[in-house]
């Protein structure tokens, strides 16, 4: 009989943790169904906010990975994520000091001085010396090349 009770029961296995106190299931039911892979959060589930699973393990979750990712993985990834902030600082910073920078310090190439618009023509108005008439008695002038 226990043979039978393990055919149709669920055996639902811990895979991991992430660094936020989420765990990682693996749900096998029967012997011929797909594997069933859920989180259970730290917090309560009215508490969840979109976006705080991890990438590796969301991608393990939805099975484009087939191993789970690891805790190094996982600290790595911070890691970056902390540098990359702190590049974003800086970047900000540099980017407020150059704007309160006096125009005369700046490089020549930041004082462009722009002449009407990049995609108006600008051509000479030339007025011709014969005016075309309209109407039925319109002769066209003669072709003076300059």
């Amino acid at each position: 009989m226990s043979w039978l009770r393990r055919l149709f029961s669920k055996s639902r296995q811990l895979v991991g943790t992430d660094l936020s106190g989420n765990q990682y299931f693996e749900i096998t039911a029967g012997t011929d169904k797909r594997i069933k892979r859920i989180v259970e959060t730290g917090g309560r589930e009215c508490d969840y906010v979109p976006g705080s699973i991890p990438v590796e393990w969301e991608a393990w979750l939805r099975g484009k990975r087939v191993e789970p990712p690891t805790v190094e993985e996982l600290i790595e990834r911070e890691q970056r994520a902390q540098l990359l902030a702190k590049r974003v600082i800086a970047l900000e910073e540099k980017e407020a000091q150059m704007l309160q920078k006096p125009e005369e310090e700046l490089p020549t190439s930041s004082r462009a001085r722009y002449v009407g618009h990049a995609s108006a023509p600008m051509y000479d108005k030339a007025d011709s010396e014969d005016q075309a008439s309209t109407g039925k008695d319109f002769q066209p002038a003669s072709w003076k090349p300059k």
